[in-house]
């Protein structure tokens, strides 16, 4: 068991932080930083979310994020990228790609849209089985992603769970790269932010002692 706080603070990781109390109180904080600045830095090309990836936390809590819930943080996947496959793969590796916790609003491994209504009725639309199955044999579609990305989580559960995240430098202003290492083990993450193919990347501060 444990207890999950939604505290809508942004931009104030103090305020926040101060939810774990002396670790006597919640166990898991949801993080509103990360998760729009994940959706932002896909929709203007940017490695911008970078900078709002937090990972230091007291032993055996953590952050949750997200990339859309049922209330007015932000549209869904499917609506902010227009149905666009690449982008919406996009933002969802980088939020399963760090160690915090993902949770996964219903639709949104989907690439799901919003309803056309008004208010934060359109975010809470029945799930499209009919989507589902269209993505349900398609090797790049959202759902396939997610699930292989999930898989992956689930192989080194302690680099998602406790690793260190270090920031590294690219030739590249569209090109966003960290790893993620715990004891004897590393991994390598490296987001092409642009709409174009980027070739001959090269990390300045990176070295695989692994």
């Amino acid at each position: 068991k444990f207890m999950v706080c939604e505290a809508w603070i942004e931009n104030n990781q103090t305020d926040l932080k101060k939810y774990w109390g002396n670790q006597d109180e919640f166990n898991m904080i949801f993080d509103f930083n990360q998760g729009k600045k994940i959706n932002e830095s896909v929709k203007y090309q940017s490695t911008s979310f970078t900078s709002k990836i937090e990972t230091a936390r007291p032993y055996s809590s953590s952050f949750g994020i997200f990339l859309g819930n049922h209330d007015e943080y932000q549209d869904r996947l499917g609506s902010l990228y227009s149905g666009d496959y690449k982008k919406i793969n996009l933002a969802s590796a980088i939020s399963l790609l760090r160690p915090c916790v993902p949770f996964i609003y219903y639709g949104q491994e989907l690439g799901q849209k919003n309803l056309l209504v008004q208010g934060d009725l359109r975010l809470r639309g029945k799930f499209n089985w009919n989507l589902k199955d269209t993505q349900q044999n398609e090797i790049t579609s959202p759902l396939a992603l997610n699930k292989a990305l999930l898989n992956f989580r689930n192989q080194y559960k302690d680099l998602f769970s406790s690793g260190k995240l270090k920031l590294l430098s690219s030739n590249s202003p569209k090109i966003a790269s960290y790893t993620i290492s715990i004891e004897n083990k590393e991994i390598l993450c490296v987001f092409n932010m642009s709409s174009t193919t980027t070739k001959n990347i090269e990390l300045s501060n990176y070295q695989n002692d692994q």
